[in-house]
C-alpha cells in the first residue's frame, strides 16, 4: 500500500473509526476503476487537452468526495501541467478528509477548496477541464455554462450510473449518450463499465456551441 494511503487509513482509525467504511469505499475497486477508465478515454481517443498560453491546465472538480484517488490519478496523467484545481464539495466531513489528503500528498499545485453547492457559485472563471464523477447525485448543469470564460474550450469529463435504488441518486442515466444529451455536451468519447448491480457511464466532450 502506498504510504500516504496507509497514513490516511491510520488517521481514520485513530480519529474517525465510525467512518472508516467511507474511506474503504472511496478506494474500492469500483471507485478506482471508474476514475481510471475516465482517464483512459482521454488516452484512447487522443483527445486534445485545452491549456493556457504557458501550457498549464486549470481543473474544476464538482462533488469530488475525498479528492483522492482522483487527484492522484490526475497528477500522474497530466504531470507538471496542472496549474490549480478548484474543488467543490458540500459535505463538511469530506472537506476535512480532503484537507488531510492535501497535507499527506503535498501536491505541487494549488487546490482551492469551495465548501459550497457548485450550482450557487456564479463567478465567471476559466476551466480547461471540468470533472464531475458524481452526476447521479445532482441535477444536470448545462445552464452553468454561462459562468465559464470561453466555455466552448472547456473539456467536460463526466460519469453517472443507472443505480436507481440508491436514495441519493436523483439523476441516474441509462447511457453515455443520455448523459451527454441531458447536459448539452457534444461527445468525443463515451463508454460504460459493468459492475455487479449497475452500470457506470462515461462521457467526455465539450458544450454544444
Amino acid at each position: 500500500m502506498q504510504i500516504e494511503y496507509a497514513n490516511m487509513l491510520k488517521w481514520f482509525y485513530n480519529n474517525h473509526l465510525d467512518k472508516i467504511d467511507r474511506f474503504v469505499e472511496s478506494v474500492s475497486f469500483n471507485q478506482q476503476k471508474s476514475k481510471e477508465q475516465l482517464l483512459l478515454g482521454l488516452k484512447e481517443k487522443n483527445i486534445v487537452i485545452p491549456k493556457n498560453e504557458d501550457g498549464k491546465i486549470i481543473i474544476e472538480i464538482v462533488g469530488g468526495w475525498f479528492g483522492w484517488p482522483l487527484i492522484g490519478m490526475l497528477q500522474k496523467y497530466f504531470g507538471s501541467s496542472i496549474l490549480k484545481i478548484n474543488f467543490f464539495e458540500m459535505d463538511p466531513f469530506a472537506v476535512k478528509v480532503l484537507h488531510r489528503y492535501i497535507k499527506e500528498f503535498n501536491p505541487y499545485f494549488n487546490i482551492n477548496v469551495y465548501e459550497q453547492d457548485w450550482f450557487t457559485y456564479e463567478e465567471n472563471r476559466r476551466a480547461h477541464i471540468l470533472i464531475n464523477t458524481s452526476c447521479e447525485h445532482m441535477r444536470d448543469f448545462a445552464d452553468m455554462k454561462k459562468y465559464f470564460i470561453n466555455p466552448e474550450r472547456t473539456l467536460l469529463m463526466l460519469t453517472s450510473n443507472d443505480k436507481i435504488d440508491e436514495p441519493d441518486h436523483i439523476n441516474c442515466k441509462q447511457s453515455a449518450v443520455q448523459l451527454a444529451e441531458d447536459n448539452k455536451v457534444k461527445m468525443l468519447h463515451g463508454d460504460k463499465i459493468w459492475f455487479d448491480t449497475y452500470r457506470r457511464f462515461i462521457t467526455i466532450g465539450k458544450w454544444n456551441a
